[in-house]
């Protein structure tokens, strides 16, 4: 337990550092599960700490970035895998999820088709 909380201080103490002498206009927590953006949401600069803690302490991998003078915090399920920061700023999708769903119909419809 001492180890998470101490990698959880780490990341607000890094986060501190980065974001010290940015005078952030605004901020977004944008949040994925998988390749799939599940939304954003606006907060006030003054909150993104707290917010990062937070999502640490769920578990989640937490990054940020910096948008002209927008905090981008991205909050992921997956801990592994590059970072997409221009996906992450127009809210998009890491994969094209529609095309790997048809690509699955697809596949389940010919599969189907096999049986009798």
């Amino acid at each position: 337990m001492g180890d998470v909380l101490q990698q959880i201080k780490d990341r607000v103490t890094a986060f501190r550092a980065w974001g010290m002498e940015r005078g952030f206009v605004s901020a977004r927590l944008v949040q994925y599960c998988g390749d799939e953006c599940v939304g954003g949401i606006d907060l006030p600069p003054e909150a993104a700490e707290q917010e990062i803690r937070g999502c640490l302490g769920d578990g989640f991998r937490v990054e940020w970035e910096q948008s002209g003078q927008r905090l981008y915090i991205c909050v992921l399920e997956r801990i592994d895998g590059p970072l997409d920061w221009q996906k992450v700023f127009s809210e998009e999708h890491f994969s094209d999820i529609d095309a790997i769903l048809k690509r699955a119909r697809i596949l389940n419809e010919s599969e189907n088709e096999d049986k009798p």
